[in-house]
């Protein structure tokens, strides 16, 4: 599965990007409706907000329970099977925090934190072999330092993927 998070433009100031990841997930089918899926990303991320903006580059490792709305058989036509997921992960982080006015470095961070992701997508089906996968993924970061300023509370961030799944059944 490959995350395509990548645009020109400003989205919260000049700073900010749709940033670019990549992924690879592994799906165990446990029923028609089912499956638990682990997912490895490593990507980049960047804000902005006042006077200020952070880069930072991630690692996720997710592991997710997966519900399927309609039961998934194969069919020769393509077919849409909307999902939903729930999971635990962990984030790695390294972030830095700079001042817009001169690009002063002041705040790095790094680290490892604990995260909780609720997902919602679509898997279409268009062989026995191939899936197309599109989904917005949640994640909740159990530490603040993610953005490269560590304070008290959580880091929440938002992911659409786009991918191509192979079935190596």
């Amino acid at each position: 599965l490959f995350n395509v998070e990548t645009s020109t433009g400003d989205l919260n100031g000049e700073y900010t990007q749709f940033d670019l990841g990549l992924s690879i997930l592994s799906e165990v089918e446990l029923n028609n409706l089912m499956s638990m899926r682990l997912s490895l990303t490593n990507g980049s991320l960047t804000s902005q907000f006042d006077n200020q903006y952070a880069k930072t580059n991630l690692n996720l490792v997710n592991v997710g329970f997966s519900r399927y709305l309609k039961p998934r058989v194969f069919r020769r036509k393509i077919q849409a099977y909307p999902f939903f997921e729930i999971g635990l992960g962990i984030t790695q982080f390294d972030a830095e925090r700079y001042f817009i006015k001169d690009e002063g470095l002041f705040s790095e961070t790094n680290g490892i934190a604990f995260s909780n992701t609720v997902t919602t997508g679509c898997l279409f089906t268009l062989s026995r072999k191939v899936s197309f996968d599109i989904a917005t993924n949640f994640i909740i970061n159990h530490s603040d330092a993610i953005d490269g300023y560590s304070n008290k509370g959580s880091d929440i961030m938002m992911q659409t993927s786009i991918g191509i799944l192979f079935n190596l059944n």
